[in-house]
């Protein structure tokens, strides 16, 4: 065999390698979801198990795995084969402020995870239990002023964005807060409603069918701008607390070391679902705007994230551990 001919070979070889290689998916995908059923992440995890077994014609399953403020679910996406075959649903807390409150994570994020896309953006609206009788952001911090220490707040972990934006409000108007942890968005609302707790920061998918029903009160949207799904709600910013600012995203992260062809398919599979007409409106109806970010974006995100809470963190001295 002459030069050219063996040169020709490897070139075919390694072409039919990398073909292979970017073939996905081949097999049955796990989607993990690092919290529970009828979140925020587990509805778009559904949303794009949905559309993804559509376009492909391969099975899409959704794993829960909450606990830990996301940490558990991370941890088993960080511990899986880099083969493709397991996905995880990435919110804030894991990649961000826990790696601040607590002491020894059980992975690392960036050499542990891969991050493939920031998919969606979702606005955290600020609600407060109907018991307070306040109809606007200027009510309620009145009311948090006058009687400083009294309110309580609700989230969905003790390292989540809701409650670092309740510890974030309480500082901006000069008062403090307790919080109290429910398990997800859903008992946390239920909570608000019988006045067991007075306010919450949550992603809107699990929150505004208790406003629309008049069960909670809407107060504002924690951004620098409205949100183009709730166009008639004020932004804290608007209202003079810009610093109270975080809308919930929700990403893509596969385990460290996976194929980086393998790893640029995921990501046009997985923008091409969303992106149907279908997936969005649905999207759209759960309050979830597609984003799509490349990789570099989404570690951007994720850094500009624990740098701008770590100042509060450290003040206030929060941990979970």
């Amino acid at each position: 065999m002459n030069l050219r001919s063996l040169l020709a070979g490897v070139l075919l070889l390694a072409t039919t390698a990398f073909a292979q290689a970017a073939d996905w998916p081949t097999r049955p995908v796990k989607l993990v979801v690092p919290s529970g059923p009828g979140s925020s992440p587990d509805i778009f995890a559904r949303l794009l198990a949905a559309s993804l077994q559509q376009r492909t014609g391969q099975t899409f399953v959704v794993e829960n795995r909450g606990g830990a403020s996301g940490n558990l679910g991370m941890d088993a996406v960080a511990k899986s084969p880099s083969d493709g075959a397991t996905l995880g649903i990435a919110f804030p807390a894991p990649l961000t402020t826990n790696t601040v409150m607590m002491k020894k994570m059980p992975f690392d994020v960036r050499r542990d995870l891969q991050l493939v896309t920031n998919a969606v953006l979702q606005p955290t609206v600020l609600v407060v239990g109907k018991h307070l009788e306040v109809n606007n952001f200027a009510e309620f911090a009145a009311l948090m002023r006058k009687n400083p220490g009294k309110y309580n707040s609700a989230s969905t972990g003790a390292a989540s964005l809701g409650r670092l934006l309740a510890e974030a409000l309480a500082s901006a108007v000069g008062t403090k807060v307790e919080n109290v942890v429910y398990n997800g968005a859903a008992p946390t609302m239920v909570a608000l409603t019988r006045g067991d707790v007075d306010f919450a920061f949550l992603p809107a998918a699990g929150s505004m069918s208790f406003a629309q029903s008049g069960r909670v009160t809407l107060l504002a949207i924690a951004g620098d701008k409205r949100s183009s799904l709730l166009p008639n709600v004020p932004t804290l910013k608007e209202l003079g607390h810009g610093e109270v600012d975080g809308s919930n995203w929700l990403g893509i992260v596969a385990p460290g070391g996976l194929p980086a062809d393998v790893a640029a398919r995921v990501r046009q599979e997985v923008l091409a679902a969303l992106n149907t007409a279908d997936t969005r409106k649905l999207l759209a109806e759960s309050y979830m705007e597609v984003i799509g970010s490349t990789p570099a974006e989404f570690a951007q995100t994720v850094a500009d994230d624990t740098r701008r809470w770590k100042p509060l963190i450290e003040r206030l001295a929060l941990t979970i551990d």
